[in-house]
């Protein structure tokens, strides 16, 4: 995964942090001293729940720079064989041939995801409900819309849960962009 690492943390059923980790953490150590004993829960991007311990900060991850291409992105050098006119194409287009590749590729992605791509999200989003939203109305009806990639029956049974878990299990299971909350 090429982006940055982000973590969404709830209290009870409502956000209050999302962002890069040392920016969740001082907010969960906030939050910590100040709900004592309300379940406070750290999730990320794969729906996984995450343990941070208010006493210590998460450790940076650090990569070392090596060869060609920005590793810590996990940009890798390979060979792309294209017609002339291709490259033409390519060539001609702001950013160069690489970016427009990989403009290309991510909109293709977006627009169709495949079937990896969207079992991947579908159980990201499963992790997240079978945490925080097990005992919420219509709870199974809601991962079998999931599974079923039906969007509008999932969004329809949610319709009465608290929005920060309907807005966070659609941007884990259908890619909608939540509003930035912080």
């Amino acid at each position: 995964m090429g982006a940055a690492r982000k973590l969404t943390s709830f209290v009870g059923a409502r956000i209050f942090a999302d962002g890069d980790p040392a920016k969740v953490w001082a907010a969960f150590v906030a939050e910590t001293a100040k709900n004592k004993g309300v379940p406070i829960l750290v999730f990320d991007g794969n729906g996984s729940v995450v343990d941070l311990d208010p006493r210590h900060p998460p450790k940076s991850r650090t990569e070392k720079k090596s060869g060609r291409g920005r590793p810590r992105l996990g940009v890798v050098s390979r060979e792309v064989t294209l017609l002339p006119r291709h490259w033409e194409f390519l060539n001609a287009q702001s950013g160069g041939a690489s970016a427009t590749l990989r403009r290309l590729i991510d909109k293709e992605r977006m627009n169709n995801p495949t079937a990896y791509e969207r079992k991947a999200a579908h159980e990201a989003a499963y992790r997240f409900l079978a945490q925080i939203a097990g005992d919420r109305p219509n709870y199974e009806e809601v991962l079998r819309s999931l599974f079923a990639n039906d969007r509008a029956r999932f969004e329809k049974l949610m319709s009465r849960w608290p929005r920060d878990i309907r807005d966070f299990a659609l941007a884990l299971g259908f890619g909608v962009q939540m509003e930035n909350k912080s």
